[in-house]
């Protein structure tokens, strides 16, 4: 039963990593965030990303 636990565990936390990435990378380039603005910068945006 152990298995099963750390099966779900690790999904879990890719699910999580793979939201707060994307959110990130959708934060600092969508049209109309406060990020560009802040940042008008594309290569640094991209470098703090790394994307």
């Amino acid at each position: 039963m152990a298995r099963w636990r750390e099966i779900i565990a690790e999904f879990a936390a890719t699910a999580i990593l793979l939201a707060l990435s994307v959110s990130t990378i959708v934060a600092g380039f969508a049209t109309g965030s406060p990020v560009v603005t802040t940042i008008p910068c594309h290569d640094l945006r991209r470098l703090l990303t790394g994307s």
